[in-house]
């Protein structure tokens, strides 16, 4: 009969009797794989979560502020003041300051439930580099509410989400555009085979036949070796610790792997001890410079000592450590990252002014020909006699009596008809030049300093600096239109976390949808009824179905069936809302609706705002 152990998350099976003697294989000098150093490894994120536990159960969060890309957490906390979520990029990184990153003036206060709130503990989730803070927070009836907010530095899911602890309900997220919600505030991405925290007495029997294949790749004759997905080539050594080993990193797997060689019992014991060190909790913070090709310099945190020859560190303490490792490498990363965002938006301005700069050229070569539709239309005049219904052109001289002009016509139109032609021709040139030359010296200007602005990005160094080339975000997604004002739109306030927005107009009713909705705000309309747009903000998944019936009362309220007495209301989320191309101001075409019978009514006791 076989035993089973677990490891980890999975299980592997491990026939009784003596451990079968392993070839030796040959020990290798280089292991070439390509390096990508994680934000941050899953062992400093693992002992992280520990040393902020102590550090900041107690603190209070004073307020939490979202800025292009990322949020900082201010804490009542003398040892750490700040904490930020930097996000310029896939993955996240946190960082620790006694300063605010961002100005206040290139950031937005969000997650307002749990300002005030209290820290009651940190803890990591496994070594999947996602950490969970427990909050505490007293409403204004005494009462306590207990939240989660997970910092997920992986590049699985969204870098912050706020959790009610008591039914897991998601409250709100934040983090790079392409990231999903997690389900939940334990929501694990795709475990691994082993862990750091779990690893058997001996190395498995898979795992070392594996590594001992990927020695010899031309010996695999049961085709059991994994292939890369890429190329169909053998894997690598660290390749396959990388896969099969939850916790660790590429610096760490070809630290290892130089330290022990072909020697698989001393790569496990190695192994075996760090996951020893890392449970114990005795964590002794380095801070290494790792001299690897095309990274020189690049720093990399980690709360134990490495095998010798990795690279050189020294030992700080916890605070020092992290702040070093923000500044010397989370930041500057994070300015890079604006600096490319900012580039690439400089770089479709700048597109967008020459394609645009290109077709005004061609309309100012159009109205310039206002001068010669007139006098065509003059020469239509004078030879009025010689024209008839049905010519295609006409030959005339011109006044000085020198040369012969051929005049288009339009033979369905009468003679009449085609001097007035001209005459609109002359006219709407005339009157469209002097417009077209200033719109296109604006354009010519922005052109110059979009591309002054390229040559500047370069150089700059503050983060307030970089912050004030993008257009500052408003919570939901809406931005602020060139005056600095959000469009006004009549509101709803429904509850304590979702407000109804309706538009009053088919231009409001674009500006809703298409400006100012997020992609997650619930879209609705009466449907088959001309009416208002109605914007539900702050919906979920979790979202109550009394607050969807009251929106959907409103759409049908402000609609043409306001009479009905029942009347069908379609909702979606407004990603999947679009605007046909070339139609009127109003029109929108949903995907994925759903369809709900209500009876018009305005909110009870609510007053528009």
């Amino acid at each position: 009969m076989e035993e089973r152990t677990n490891v980890g998350n999975r299980e592997s099976r491990a026939k009784p009797g003596p451990v079968p003697i392993r070839p030796r294989a040959k020990r290798l000098t280089a292991c070439p794989i390509p390096l990508k150093i994680p934000a941050m490894n899953s062992l400093s994120a693992y002992a992280l979560a520990t040393e902020l536990d102590a550090s900041l159960t107690g603190s209070t969060i004073t307020g939490i502020s979202r800025f292009e890309g990322g949020l900082s957490l201010s804490l009542g906390n003398d040892s750490i003041p700040f904490l930020h979520i930097l996000f310029p990029g896939r993955q996240a990184d946190i960082a620790l300051s006694s300063r605010a990153l961002a100005p206040p003036s290139f950031s937005t206060p969000v997650l307002e439930q749990i300002a005030g709130a209290v820290i009651s503990g940190a803890s990591p989730l496994d070594l999947d580099r996602i950490i969970l803070l427990k909050l505490d927070s007293t409403t204004s009836w005494g009462e306590i509410e207990k939240y989660i907010l997970r910092l997920d530095l992986s590049p699985a899911h969204r870098s912050v989400a706020l959790f009610q602890a008591a039914n897991e309900k998601l409250l709100g997220s934040f983090g790079p555009a392409r990231s999903r919600n997690p389900s939940s505030p334990g929501h694990h991405p795709p475990r691994k085979a082993y862990s750091l925290l779990e690893l058997p007495p001996e190395i498995p029997l898979p795992l070392s036949a594996q590594l001992e294949k990927s020695y010899f790749p031309g010996r695999d004759p049961g085709g059991l070796l994994p292939r890369s997905a890429e190329d169909g080539k053998t894997l690598l050594p660290a390749d396959i610790l990388l896969r099969s080993i939850q916790g660790l990193d590429p610096v760490l797997s070809r630290g290892l792997l130089r330290e022990a060689g072909s020697d698989g019992d001393k790569l496990w014991s190695l192994l075996r001890l760090i996951g020893e060190r890392l449970r114990g909790g005795k964590y002794s913070w380095f801070l290494y410079d790792i001299p690897e090709a095309g990274i020189s310099g690049r720093q990399v945190i980690y709360p134990l000592e490495l095998p010798p020859g990795l690279g050189t560190g020294k030992p700080l303490t916890f605070h020092r450590a992290l702040e070093s490792w923000g500044a010397g490498r989370v930041i500057p990363a994070y300015l890079e990252g604006l600096k490319r965002a900012a580039v690439s938006r400089a770089n479709k301005d700048l597109s967008r002014c020459r394609r645009l700069l290109d077709n005004l050229t061609g309309d100012l070569e159009e109205a310039e020909k206002a001068r010669e539709f007139r006098q065509l239309g003059n020469l239509l005049v004078t030879y009025r006699h010689l024209l008839a219904r049905g010519m295609k052109e006409i030959e005339v001289s011109d006044y000085s009596g020198g040369r012969k002009v051929a005049i288009p016509l339009n033979p369905k139109l009468t003679p009449d008809r085609n001097i007035q032609l001209y005459f609109r021709k002359a006219k709407k040139g005339e009157k469209g030049l002097l417009v077209i030359k200033n719109r296109r010296l604006k354009i010519e200007k922005e052109l110059q300093d979009k591309k002054e602005l390229l040559e500047k990005i370069s150089g700059l160094t503050a983060v307030e600096e970089i912050l004030g080339i993008f257009p500052r975000r408003e919570e939901g997604g809406g931005r602020r239109k060139d005056n600095g004002q959000i469009p006004v739109f009549r509101s709803y306030r429904l509850d304590d976390r979702h407000t109804a927005y309706v538009g009053r107009s088919d231009r409001e009713n674009d500006q809703l949808t298409h400006r100012f909705a997020a992609a997650g705000d619930l879209w609705f309309h009466a449907q088959g009824s001309a009416g208002s747009h109605v914007i539900l903000r702050g919906a979920n998944r979790s979202t109550p179905k009394k607050i969807i019936e009251m929106t959907a009362s409103l759409a049908a309220w402000f609609s043409k069936a306001r009479k009905a007495s029942t009347v069908p209301v379609i909702y979606t989320e407004k990603r999947y809302v679009r605007k046909p191309r070339g139609s009127r101001p109003g029109t929108a075409a949903c995907m994925r609706e759903k369809t709900i019978f209500v009876t018009p009514s305005l909110p009870v006791d609510r007053d528009p705002k």
